[in-house]
């Protein structure tokens, strides 16, 4: 997860899944202090995988998982003028 919000909604999905099928879960996380990201929710988690800066037609995509997706976002911040999309 990439913030505590994804945290937040992976634990959720988990645990709803293992009402319906007995199987195991695993949870990587990070000890990092990891800032909470524009667009991050529990439903958007459900998805699997989403856009935190969305935009139409982009120059750059931008993909990250966990972490990473926080310096996925730091780096679109710093490329003003460009058209980038971070997943």
């Amino acid at each position: 997860p990439a913030d505590c919000n994804e945290t937040s909604g992976a634990y959720k999905v988990a645990v709803e899944k293992s009402k319906l099928h007995s199987m195991p879960t695993f949870l990587a996380l990070t000890r990092q202090a990891l800032p909470n990201l524009p667009n991050s929710s529990l439903e958007n988690t459900e998805k699997g995988a989403y856009a935190v800066i969305d935009c139409d037609s982009p120059e750059l995509i931008l993909i990250g998982t966990g972490s990473e997706v926080s310096l996925c976002w730091d780096a679109a911040k710093q490329m003003s003028g460009k058209k980038v999309r971070v997943v």
